[in-house]
């Protein structure tokens, strides 16, 4: 005689092909099945077309290598429990992860009437926002990269600013000297000639004579 115990243990223990086909046949058609709070395809999905798309088809389309390897079952009446581990590779990130799994089972004539689904949604949820999270320290990065040129081209500026003030004084350092040269040249010519017309001009920058 087949127990509920042996109708779980033969969703879990075949390839794949053999997991899905046994499940889909002891599936009640109002059967309930509940993914925990937290996990990828979290809700309740009601009879067996709902179960396979809710669930069983995006675990096979978005993740790599997905399996539910169990370890221990238990079994009390009505009821089967499942326990064990998840492990796949979510395929938007590449991100492995493994996560422990409980289902509890409740059975009815031989059909599976229930699925309640517990597991440690965190270590999953890990695996699905990596992708998130590279872009944000690719962003940091990148951030972080952008206030070092703009830190870079301040200095630059500055920089270059002193340099022309430098320039700009030494030139008008050396229009002075060239100023002081001809006013010199000036009043050597006018002591030598005084009589010349403009001699007697008073020269820019000379001390007017008191009366």
């Amino acid at each position: 005689m087949t127990t509920n115990l042996d109708i779980i243990r033969a969703t879990y223990e075949g390839s794949s092909e053999e997991n899905g086909r046994n499940l889909l046949a002891v599936l009640a058609p109002d059967a309930r099945w509940t993914e925990a709070a937290g996990f990828p395809y979290a809700g309740t999905y009601v009879g067996p077309q709902q179960i396979v798309a809710g669930v069983f088809q995006r675990l096979a389309t978005e993740w790599d290598g997905y399996s539910a390897k169990v370890h221990t079952y238990l079994a009390d009446g009505d009821r089967v429990a499942a326990f064990g581990v998840y492990s796949g590779t979510y395929r938007k990130t590449g991100k492995a992860m493994t996560a422990s799994f409980a289902h509890l089972y409740r059975l009815s004539d031989g059909r599976i009437t229930s699925m309640e689904q517990y597991v440690d949604s965190h270590l999953v949820q890990q695996a699905l926002l990596a992708l998130g999270i590279d872009l944000i320290d690719l962003l940091l990065e990148l951030l972080h990269l952008l206030l070092g040129l703009l830190r870079l081209v301040s200095l630059q500026l500055g920089g270059g600013g002193s340099g022309r003030a430098a320039v700009a004084g030494g030139e008008d350092e050396q229009a002075g000297e060239k100023q002081g040269i001809a006013h010199g040249d000036l009043r050597k010519w006018a002591k030598a000639n005084p009589s010349a017309p403009g001699a007697g001009i008073q020269q820019p920058g000379a001390p007017t004579a008191q009366p």
